[in-house]
């Protein structure tokens, strides 16, 4: 249901993002959206996928380059997220000061 809504043209980037921040979303419906440039180039939907915790820790490390300060301390207490995307997160807060 999810990844036939995903491929539908007309689908905006705030229902990405929407559908980005659900936990139960499919891993494929995820780098689906991560594939799609016109989407990752929107804050909200970086944002949702960093923190869900299906996306792969793999990914979620790359875009956290992208994340704001405030964000970043956010996600480092996040405890949906695994353990080494918080390590990175912190790791990321500290070196930015």
């Amino acid at each position: 249901m999810v990844l036939t809504t995903i491929e539908n043209p007309k689908i905006t980037e705030i229902e990405i993002a929407g559908f980005a921040k659900i936990p139960t979303i499919p891993v494929e419906a995820i780098k689906k959206i991560v594939r799609k440039k016109e989407w990752m180039k929107n804050y909200a939907v970086v944002l949702a996928l960093v923190n869900n915790p299906k996306t792969p820790a793999y990914v979620s490390m790359r875009l956290m380059n992208r994340l704001k300060a405030k964000d970043l301390k956010i996600l480092e207490k996040n405890r949906d997220v695994s353990e080494a995307v918080r390590s990175i997160a912190k790791k990321r807060i500290y070196s930015q000061i």
